[in-house]
């Protein structure tokens, strides 16, 4: 990879083990090819690469429990280490992941604007 100022290393469907996604995170084995994919499906999150942004995808698998859209399992994802990790706002590596995932960071931007404008009249 190129240095710091090159840009070489912003490729946003690289894999980089300082920021795994959350399948590797949780050991859910639900990537494409993952040991519980043929049972419970692939996870929405693995299936659109987002795996650093989960919480914004509705219908991910997690601890067991299909998922709500992003306004109904917030809460109980802000708990979760993967968005503790790389929420973009207070993550320990949220801003690595915006940088570093740029395809999937703009994705998540879309995915939050819609779900905060939701059901807004205004909107």
């Amino acid at each position: 990879m190129g240095g710091a100022d090159s840009g070489d290393d912003v490729v946003s469907d690289r894999h980089d083990s300082d920021l795994p996604p959350c399948w590797e995170i949780m050991g859910c084995g639900l990537e494409p090819g993952g040991v519980n994919a043929g049972r419970h499906g692939v996870c929405p999150a693995a299936a659109q690469n987002m795996g650093h942004s989960c919480w914004a995808v509705a219908g991910t698998f997690c601890q067991g429990v299909v998922q709500g859209d992003y306004a109904r399992k917030l809460q109980t994802c802000v708990a979760c280490p993967v968005y503790r990790r790389y929420n973009r706002v207070s993550g320990t590596h949220g801003q690595d992941v915006a940088r570093a995932y740029t395809e999937e960071q703009a994705r998540y931007l879309d995915l939050i604007l819609a779900a905060t404008h939701r059901g807004d009249p205004r909107k």
